[in-house]
Order: structure tokens, then sequence, then C-alpha cells
């Protein structure tokens, strides 16, 4: 776990469209992002504080669970990231939790409500949690193709403003990604 993701701004939940706006085109085999899976270790942040801004070295996690997503071959992302107030496109159902074994992400209803994949900057991901009033966020950030590393935090919320802060669960990534 490198570095604390903040507290997500209000335009977060909203903000993962896909990546693409309008309907996506087929695009070049150039264009088009590869298959990749995120094995990772995640920890359950237990002292986070809304109205600090903390430090890594501020922050501690309990646990250390394995967590693992999968994102399947999508086009590049291109232009400016998503406006929140856009409808969302379809999600390719293959985009999906692979790996929970703890059960932080089980409440999600697949396929998912929202996916920004603006690879390699970041990846964000709207799930229904089901049967519940909340929703599922995960982030993907830090992403180092060429180290194979990236960062990632998912918790629960109701909306933008009332992020879950006792579901707060953060790591580190290793990257897979398909040979094209």
């Amino acid at each position: 776990m490198r570095q604390f993701i903040p507290l997500l701004p209000i335009a977060l939940l909203g903000a993962c469209a896909n990546p693409v706006a309008g309907r996506p085109q087929p695009a070049a085999v150039a264009d088009m992002l590869p298959e990749r899976t995120l094995h990772c270790t995640v920890g359950r942040a237990t002292n986070l504080d809304a109205k600090q801004w903390q430090t890594v070295d501020q922050i501690r996690h309990e646990g250390a669970f394995a967590f693992a997503l999968r994102l399947p071959a999508a086009p590049r992302h291109v232009g400016p990231a998503p406006d929140p107030s856009d409808d969302p496109e379809p999600v390719n159902p293959e985009t999906r939790v692979i790996e929970d074994p703890a059960n932080i992400a089980a409440d999600i209803a697949y396929p998912l409500v929202r996916v920004a994949d603006l690879w390699p900057e970041r990846v964000e991901m709207v799930g229904r949690a089901d049967g519940q009033d909340y929703q599922r966020l995960i982030i993907v950030s830090e992403i180092d193709p060429k180290a194979g590393t990236a960062n990632i935090f998912t918790t629960r919320a109701k909306d933008a403003a009332s992020l879950d802060l006792q579901h707060v669960y953060q790591g580190g990534c290793r990257i897979e990604t398909a040979a094209r």
C-alpha cells in the first residue's frame, strides 16, 4: 500500500461512465486495451477521519485479504474523462471481481452500473449493492504498466458525500496482462 487515496471527490460516484462517449465504435487492435487481471491484497482502514487529510503513515490497516479484478479488453479511452451527468453506457459483464474470499465486495450485483476504464491513469467502477441502499465503489489508481503494479481502493456509499468509512479497503495489486 504505497499511498492513501484521498476520500473521493463528489464527482466520483457518478463519474464512472463507460469510457467511450456515445456508442463505442469498433477499434483497431492497436487501439484496444488488453485483457487485464489485477491480483490485489487489501487491508481495512481502521482509523480514517473525514475531517482531516491523512498520509499513508497515519492510516492503520487490519488484515491482508486477497482481491482480484478482471478487466476485459476494451477500446482505449481518448479525450476527457466521462461527465458524471452522462447516462452510463452498457458495461461489459466480464468486468468483475473474480476473487474475494473475505467477501469484501460480495454485495455487488452484476453487471456493474458504470465503468470508466481510463487505463493506465485509473479505472473507476460502480456496482449496485444487491438488496441494499448503497453502491460499491472500486477505484484502481497509480497504475504502473512497466512495473506491473497498481493501487486499489474500495468502499460502499449511499451517494458521493457519504462514503462508509468503516468499510474502506486499500491495497496494492499485481497486474497480469493477456498476451495480444
